[in-house]
């Protein structure tokens, strides 16, 4: 159920970019590359929701990403590398209220060179520009160090544990302890 006014309205940009990378709205033709990072189990382990078994859900996936755009309730990029080698991972943003949450993922051969905090640089770097957004957070598995560490290089901090809070069914089908991180615009 929507609730009048509970949606901020972004109008984010279709590309961002950065020095190694820039962030670019999805397609539904970015499905085979979707399909290859998501149907990864190492790069799905710390995911909410499950890897990707067939090349038809990543399509559906983007299909209804597009559908989010429009509407506002999400907006999806694709990471692609600036020296032409391809897809990344994708990136997501979650407009709640005067909050947005996000969440970043990136495939296994790009993991260890800092692509993940540039993408999540230029996302939460374009969303502290914008006047209604007074909070910036994401979650992560309580287990999942990497993560958190690249949420504090953005400037977020751990504001806490939130127990059995997330089900990463890659994992287990019980829920997970999660962290929460965020940001406030008096930080900003």
């Amino acid at each position: 159920m929507s609730i009048p006014g509970d949606r901020l309205s972004l109008s984010p940009p279709e590309l961002l970019a950065g020095r190694q990378l820039r962030l670019r709205r999805s397609r539904v033709h970015d499905a085979a590359a979707l399909f290859a990072i998501a149907h990864d189990p190492e790069v799905m382990r710390y995911v909410a929701w499950p890897a990707q078994m067939a090349q038809g859900e990543a399509w559906a996936f983007l299909d209804a990403s597009a559908q989010r755009w429009r509407d506002g309730s999400e907006f999806h990029w694709m990471i692609e590398s600036l020296d032409a080698a391809g897809v990344l991972g994708c990136i997501a943003c979650r407009p709640r209220g005067h909050a947005v949450d996000f969440g970043v993922l990136l495939s296994r051969t790009a993991w260890g060179h800092g692509h993940a905090t540039e993408a999540a640089g230029l996302l939460v770097g374009w969303l502290k520009t914008r006047p209604a957004v007074h909070r910036l957070w994401a979650l992560t598995d309580a287990e999942h160090h990497r993560a958190g560490a690249m949420l504090g290089r953005v400037g977020l901090q751990r504001e806490g544990l939130l127990r059995r809070a997330t089900v990463r069914p890659n994992l287990s089908p019980l829920p997970r302890d999660s962290v929460v991180w965020g940001l406030a615009r008096d930080d900003f």
